[in-house]
């Protein structure tokens, strides 16, 4: 009996292991998306679902992290295209446009494929800059 647990234990693992998304198979989403930035969403910003993030902008350029996730992105007009990730797996991506103080968008967990977000399984996201 002990085997079938250690072999299930095992697969599980595999599974796992197997399923996961390296953040560097999904980069090449970024390098898609065109356009000079016209925003900028450096900062600290404050997000009920997540908790708090934190932005660095350099040109068009998104590094930081919201919550305990670390955060890779673009910004392309008035549009900032990021991936979420931990520990170098992605786990989901968002769309976010600016609204007063506000950032406002969708997420999703899945690779990207396209710029626009999937209506289906978009799941809304807010984040409201720190003062």
């Amino acid at each position: 009996m002990r085997i079938w647990g250690m072999l299930g234990i095992i697969a599980i693992t595999l599974v796992y292991y197997s399923c996961r998304t390296p953040m560097a198979d999904v980069r090449p989403w970024l390098d898609t998306v065109k356009g000079a930035p016209k925003i900028n969403i450096e900062g600290q910003w404050d997000c009920a679902e997540w908790g708090p993030a934190v932005f660095i902008q350099k040109d068009r350029t998104v590094t930081g992290s919201i919550g305990s996730y670390t955060v890779e992105g673009v910004v392309s007009g008035d549009t900032a295209y990021l991936l979420i990730g931990y520990g170098g797996t992605f786990y989901y991506y968002t769309v976010l446009k600016p609204h007063k103080e506000l950032l406002m968008g969708r997420y999703v967990y899945k690779k990207p494929d396209k710029m626009e977000m999937p209506e289906k399984d978009a799941i809304p996201i807010v984040l409201k800059k720190s003062k």
